[in-house]
């Protein structure tokens, strides 16, 4: 065993007064600080500093120093910070690493460069206020939470992870009932095991400067999701430019009437094996969720899932990018998106591509290059063409408008209850091809038809009225290896039960 002089002179250099205390298991160390920890002489022991509060008290934990745990209850020194040096650790395998708790404060924030290593790493609870923020650069690793911010308490200042910060059966970072006044910035790793999440924002918290994951930086979960926001509310948006997923949960969810004020911008990763984005529960976001260019968003049942939600913007797929889900791609049910879904890349789904229900959405806005990969299935809902766009699945639509200038390859039924309006081209290759609805060619439409032979050619079927009055455009693409001889007669190039020929004649 050691005596208090052994213990003195393994801190010597130090301005820390060190008393028998120290032997027993939760010993104090005397409020004379800052305190220097530069040896392994507090391994396994607990520092108390309940109720300490002289100006200038801090505690340095140098490069090969260990110590059990520091705990500090109702302090409140004027001039105070926590850090750990790279070399420096925390081990304790049955508490916390760093608790502050009791209204307790500290000025200069915490940093830890070391390892903490403890059955929950830091927990900032009790009303007590970390001026200056929580960085790690090190490693910080739990059996349940990483980091831990409750019970009213405040950071003023970032949450900043550069290292790793993980949990083997709950949560990476938690934060409840509580107020970070920056933002959450990882360019390391944050980890959630169990059915726990990489990070949660729960129980009527706030983030007042937003979530960034750099294109270093990878937040990840098990069964739960890798970003969880409940009752919450995060202003700046969420913007991931790395890894965010989930094996079984989901990438994002946002729930229970919380608020995003901002975007949710995706240009890296975005996964779950569940859903990628999750909105529902009178949630909203002020902005728009963008996959930006070159982004992935995928989940085992949908990409995005909104539900009794809003978003006031839109939903915009960037080029070269995708949105895809082992069900759907983008699913919006008892929603309003104010902005429509916008489409310069690829969203896919193997059941429907798109599926919108009892909802409100704008439009759905189709670019040139873009891929619709399924079904779309939004019978309340206009379809914009607005550049050169090729089907690749069903749609059942309110409208389909063809934007002037473009051109529209018609490869699968369209069912438009307020029918296609052309004012580009309607183009149905050398295929038979219906709309069930109403056909208006619009001035300056046309409809293109390929023709092989007079058995093979393009036909367009119409379950209600063909409106030519305006155009009476068609145009004929002889194919290669066409048979066409002088007197051959096309049928039934375009038919509907109702007519309104051209005064100009096809």
């Amino acid at each position: 065993m050691f005596e208090s002089k052994s213990f003195k002179k393994a801190l010597i250099g130090s301005t820390a007064l060190l008393g028998s205390s120290l032997l027993a298991p939760t010993a104090a160390l005397a409020a004379n600080c800052p305190v220097m920890v530069n040896g392994s002489v507090l391994a396994g022991i607990i520092c108390n500093f309940n109720g300490i509060s002289p100006s200038g008290s801090s505690v340095t934990i140098e490069n090969g120093g260990t110590v059990g745990g520091l705990q500090m209850g109702n302090y409140q020194p004027t001039n105070s910070f926590i850090l750990i040096n790279n070399g420096g650790a925390i081990a304790n395998t049955t508490g916390i690493g760093i608790a502050v708790n009791g209204s307790s404060s500290l000025s200069g924030g915490i940093t830890n460069s070391g390892t903490i290593s403890a059955q929950s790493g830091i927990a900032i609870t009790s009303n007590s206020v970390i001026n200056g923020g929580i960085t790690n650069h090190g490693i910080i690793s739990s059996n349940t939470t990483g980091i831990t911010i409750g019970g009213n308490s405040i950071i003023n200042g970032d949450i900043t992870n550069t290292g790793h910060i993980t949990s083997t059966s709950a949560t990476g970072i938690r934060i409840a009932t509580s107020t970070i006044t920056g933002g959450i910035n990882n360019s390391g790793t944050i980890s959630g095991g169990g059915v726990d999440s990489g990070i949660s924002i729960i129980a009527n918290s706030t983030i007042a400067d937003g979530i960034l994951n750099t294109s270093s930086g990878t937040i990840e979960a098990d069964a739960g999701n890798a970003i969880d926001i409940s009752l919450s509310r995060i202003t700046g948006g969420i913007t991931n430019n790395g890894t965010i997923s989930s094996t079984s949960g989901n990438g994002i969810r946002v729930s229970n009437v919380s608020n995003i004020v901002g975007n949710i911008d995706n240009s890296g990763t975005l996964t779950g094996g569940n859903n990628g984005i999750l909105l529902l529960s009178s949630s909203a976001i002020s902005g728009s969720i963008i996959n930006e260019t070159n982004g992935r968003i995928s989940g085992g049942n949908a990409g995005i899932l909104v539900s009794s939600s809003t978003i006031n913007g839109g939903i915009v797929n960037g080029a070269n990018a995708t949105i895809s889900g082992g069900a759907t791609g983008i699913s919006v049910s008892s929603s309003t998106i104010s902005g429509g879904i916008q489409n310069h890349g690829t969203i896919q789904g193997d059941v429907l591509a798109i599926n919108i229900s009892n909802s409100t959405v704008s439009s759905i806005d189709l670019y040139g290059g873009s891929r619709v990969i399924g079904a779309i299935e939004a019978p309340n809902t206009d379809v914009n063409i607005l550049g050169n766009f090729t089907t690749e699945g069903t749609m059942n639509v309110n409208a389909v408008d063809i934007s002037s200038g473009k051109v529209f390859t018609m490869a699968n039924t369209i069912t438009a209850g307020s029918g296609v309006n052309n004012a580009g081209t309607l183009a149905v290759g050398a295929t038979h091809q219906t709309i069930a609805g109403n056909y208006t060619q619009l001035t300056g439409g046309m409809l293109k038809i390929g023709v092989q032979n007079t058995t093979t050619y393009g036909q367009l079927a119409v379950t209600n009225a063909v409106d030519l009055s305006q155009s009476g455009a068609i145009s004929v693409d002889l194919l290669n290896g066409a048979h066409i001889a002088a007197g051959n007669v096309l049928t039934n190039v375009i038919s509907g039960n109702t007519l309104v020929a051209p005064g100009g004649g096809l």
